[in-house]
């Protein structure tokens, strides 16, 4: 009998010291995916401050063409200028340039 009880607790002892590294090894595998996962969110909000940074990049580089179209709409609302005379143009006194017009 000695012998069998002694079997019986070398095979408890084996199966805990089983149970024990199998519990341990386990929460290796845990942490490891953990830690895993942390990386993996690092790596995707840095991928998307890249592409953030990117995009503010080709946006500085593009001309804000409905913007300039918005202001120009709003210009020609109101009656519009010319580039050299403004926007009530030139007085006929004014293109004579000192010289009678011999046309009128």
């Amino acid at each position: 009998m000695s012998g069998g009880t002694t079997a019986m607790w070398i095979g408890a002892g084996i199966a805990a010291a089983g149970a024990a590294a199998s519990i341990y090894g386990a929460e290796k595998q845990a942490d490891a995916q953990r830690d895993a996962t942390r990386q993996a969110e690092r790596q995707a909000k840095q991928t998307a401050e890249r592409a953030r940074q990117d995009e503010r990049r080709q946006n500085a580089q593009q001309a804000d063409i409905s913007g300039i179209m918005a202001q120009n709409a709003a210009a020609g609302a109101s009656g519009g200028t010319t580039l050299l005379s403004g926007a009530s143009g030139v007085k006929n006194s004014q293109l004579n340039l000192g010289q009678g017009s011999t046309l009128g």
